[in-house]
């Protein structure tokens, strides 16, 4: 499921980092397992987020194909600052078989 250009947009802004952002925007975008998230990525979340294991959970869902959490969801939600972006990030995310 292709993630719109706004939700890219919403997520970098607030992860604060465009190029971790767009990394998980295409492995998301890809709908495939395997693709590993990168060192640098899983810190821009973490820091983002203020909270490693959720940082980390979000990855593994991105690498394993695993659904995300309820508190990740939010945690997504609030770093971003747009439930629908958030929404939309992590159903693609979820999508990944």
């Amino acid at each position: 499921m292709p993630i719109s250009k706004r939700t890219r947009r919403i997520f970098a802004t607030g992860l604060g980092n465009r190029a971790a952002a767009n990394k998980i925007c295409d492995i998301a975008d890809a709908g495939t397992t395997g693709t590993a998230v990168p060192a640098g990525t899983r810190r821009a979340l973490t820091i983002a987020i203020g909270n490693a294991k959720e940082a980390d959970t979000i990855a593994d869902c991105c690498e394993t194909g695993a659904a995300i959490p309820a508190n990740c969801r939010t945690a997504l939600a609030v770093v971003m600052g747009n439930r629908g972006a958030a929404n939309e990030l992590v159903t693609a995310i979820n999508a990944i078989a």
